[in-house]
């Protein structure tokens, strides 16, 4: 991760093809509640995102077909929130969209054959719905840093 010469971006894409399924949706969906507030504080009645990111946490420890489901159902019922509020923000540089397409993409991360592709959409929506300047960019980067090195095992 102290790679200098190589893109944030691409140790993200690294990182979570290198982790288990498991510690890549928990670590999408520590990433994707790291921007959660941005959202509630908008919406503050709206917990689909919320109980996306819960589902997600759930599927990854116990990945019943039960929890599943759940996570599944979840992730569509994010989208949701995500399509309804896209418009709204289509010209703002930190949208309440991006937060709720990171619980979306948290939530799918939990099939183990997709996962590291959804993390890293859940990484990449939660780092634009967080990044408005780049003091907060560089404040995010570091925070998903910091949540992959604790995953990672």
């Amino acid at each position: 991760m102290g790679l200098r010469k190589i893109t944030h971006e691409d140790k993200i894409w690294v990182a979570f093809r290198m982790m288990s399924g498991k510690n890549a949706a928990l670590a999408a969906a520590d990433i994707a509640e790291s921007v959660l507030s941005i959202y509630e504080k908008r919406y503050p009645n709206d917990s689909r995102p919320r109980k996306a990111i819960q589902a997600a946490r759930r599927c990854a420890e116990n990945p019943t077909k039960r929890n599943r489901a759940a996570a599944a159902n979840a992730a569509y019922a994010a989208n949701a929130a995500y399509a309804a509020d896209a418009a709204y923000n289509a010209s703002y540089a930190t949208t309440t969209a991006n937060v709720a397409n990171a619980a979306y993409n948290a939530a799918y991360a939990t099939n183990a054959t997709n996962a590291a592709y959804y993390a890293t959409n859940a990484t990449n929506a939660a780092s634009y719905a967080a990044n408005t300047t780049n003091a907060s960019k560089e404040a995010q980067e570091k925070l998903i840093r910091k949540i992959l090195l604790r995953r990672w095992k």
